[in-house]
């Protein structure tokens, strides 16, 4: 069984964010017009490389409540690049601090 299902993979950030969403919205849409209700499978919206409140800020809205089960995709690494090599551990736990409160400000 299905039980999400993302609708694309690191959108690049030189996609507007309104477009993207626009995007998101659609397919949302078409997801759930195939047969995938809200309660068999969440849709997964990546919101990667960009702002998180910037980006429930426009879906928000933009959809006003309209699509039920979806979530978002975030992509916390705290790897990649030369910034998060030449972190401290204290930064590094900073770093994870602020995630977890933006995290918090999200409805689950």
């Amino acid at each position: 069984a299905v039980t999400g299902l993302g609708v694309c993979n690191e959108p690049s950030p030189n996609v507007p964010l309104d477009k993207l969403c626009h995007y998101y919205d659609r397919a949302v849409a078409a997801v759930r017009d195939a047969g995938m209700s809200a309660d068999q499978a969440t849709v997964v919206l990546p919101a990667f490389q960009r702002p998180l409140h910037e980006v429930a800020q426009m879906w928000d809205g933009m959809t006003q409540g309209l699509h039920a089960n979806v979530c978002f995709d975030l992509h916390y690494y705290h790897c990649f690049g030369e910034a998060w090599n030449r972190m401290t551990l204290a930064q590094s736990l900073r770093e994870a601090e602020f995630h977890a409160q933006e995290l918090r400000r999200l409805p689950a």
